[in-house]
């Protein structure tokens, strides 16, 4: 995000626009696509046109605008700061655009103008707000950033951003999970500095929030209308021993004892009968029982495992543990609750991170952060397959969070790119560790394409 672009602009609405709320407009004020189309004729079609070399973005309707290139987006409605068309084409970058080939650049005038168009919501020639309808949302944290990204998986772009310090959290508030409502009417972030769990509409509107001392992973009950609550993994002070469930209608926060330290992973059976964790320092697996919210079983990993983070098949029948001390996904037989255990040890690429079911249980993916790859993992003979260079120039900079489509058609996976091995497409004086969603088509176990988000993109839900 560059902070040289037009403060003093950015300041008039911040509070009610830049945090990235989807409330339909209410009346016609304000700048259209009328306002901006005259400047995009003078200045950019005769470039951005269908058949140039120009990384497929036509800038001839809004719709193409819009759209953006087969990169990704240009424009984020409500946030010109994140906007590549600002972002490209400000003065106050060393070679903005299109200066590098020769030609004069855009007036301050003229990028004011696109800067508040954006700001108003980039709205069509008869004040339409894009994606206003968008009904597959996929919610990314940027750790680092104090910033959820909101992608539509289906044009696979960035539609919005929800800014937490326009909201009043701190800049260090560290969003790191997201959980999503079952019927997507609203979503909820885990901050793990500002130790607080927060609730938006389907709109991006903030309805409350709960205190709860450095929360990290996030898990909706199917049905009784609680949240549940993982600690996060580097303990402050004495060594929890409790998960944290959340009333998702008053937002009223309780401790659940769960005898064992670092509950990291978080869990729900797709029935509600269970909720599970594992113990980051103990290595073991934790079942409570969602109805009376008491620990019923315990199953030991072994020593030296490190679970992080679990996934429940499709049938509740089998678990998938990864492991990031040993690189291993562990497979549990939870199909008899009387008699969990152990069935499988899959060896995988360094640190594996949050892993995921198919819709139809055929498959596990699963981010190996260490590695810089992806590990499919065939959940009928456990045979993997490994999607990237492991360099991180192709996008897969140390994979954090992951999401299905839910036709499981795509994979996403938001990866950190702490280290900088993933080199943005643009070099915006202050975006080399941006972090990316890489998706990926479960047809052929190959990426698709590389989001570019902000920065330490971490967890995320659809």
């Amino acid at each position: 995000m560059n902070a040289r672009f037009y403060l003093g602009v950015l300041l008039i609405s911040a509070a009610c626009l830049a945090c990235g709320s989807d409330k339909p407009t209410e009346n016609n004020d304000g700048l259209t696509f009328n306002d901006i189309q005259p400047l995009l004729q003078a200045k950019c079609v005769s470039c951005h046109t269908t058949g140039a070399d120009s990384a497929g973005l036509t800038l001839d309707s809004w719709a193409s605008l819009i759209r953006g290139s087969r990169f990704g987006e240009v424009i984020i409605a409500f946030d010109p700061v994140n906007s590549l068309l600002v972002e490209r084409t400000s003065n106050g970058m060393s070679s903005a655009h299109p200066a590098e080939f020769g030609a004069s650049t855009l007036s301050s005038t003229q990028i004011d103008k696109f800067t508040q168009w954006i700001l108003e919501g980039a709205k069509d020639s008869n004040s339409t707000v894009p994606y206003t309808n968008s009904s597959n949302r996929l919610y990314v944290c940027n750790q680092n950033s104090a910033l959820i990204s909101v992608i539509d998986t289906d044009a696979k772009l960035v539609i919005r951003n929800v800014s937490l310090t326009d909201l009043g959290y701190s800049a260090n508030s560290k969003p790191h999970h997201i959980a999503v409502e079952p019927d997507g009417s609203a979503w909820y972030v885990s901050l793990i500095q500002d130790n607080k769990i927060v609730k938006f509409n389907n709109l991006n509107e903030k309805v409350a929030d709960a205190d709860l001392t450095i929360p990290a992973l996030l898990a909706t009950h199917p049905t009784n209308g609680q949240l549940y609550v993982s600690r996060f993994m580097q303990a402050i002070g004495e060594i929890p021993q409790i998960i944290g469930m959340v009333d998702r209608s008053t937002m009223q926060a309780t401790d659940i004892p769960v005898a064992r330290p670092l509950p990291h992973a978080i869990a729900a059976s797709h029935d509600g009968r269970y909720i599970y964790t594992c113990s980051l320092s103990e290595s073991q697996l934790i079942v409570i029982d969602a109805t009376s919210n008491e620990v019923v079983d315990f199953v030991s990993l072994g020593q030296g495992k490190g679970p992080l983070q679990l996934t429940v098949s499709p049938d509740d029948s089998t678990l998938y543990i990864s492991t990031q001390i040993s690189n291993e996904m562990l497979v549990i037989d939870a199909s008899d609750p009387d008699n969990r255990k152990i069935t499988q040890s899959i060896s995988v690429n360094s640190k594996p991170w949050h892993p995921a079911f198919t819709p139809d249980g055929g498959r596990v993916y699963v981010g190996n952060l260490g590695a810089n790859t992806v590990t499919a993992i065939n959940t009928e003979d456990f045979s993997t397959t490994v999607i990237g260079t492991g360099n991180g120039q192709d996008g897969i900079s140390q994979p954090h969070g992951i999401a299905i489509s839910k036709d499981g058609n795509y994979v996403f996976v938001a990866c950190r790119n702490a280290g900088g091995q993933y080199k943005p497409r643009h070099n915006l004086g202050d975006n080399e560790l941006n972090g990316t969603v890489v998706v990926i088509s479960t047809t052929t176990n190959t990426i698709e394409k590389i989001i570019e988000v902000e920065d330490f993109a971490s967890g995320m839900a659809l």
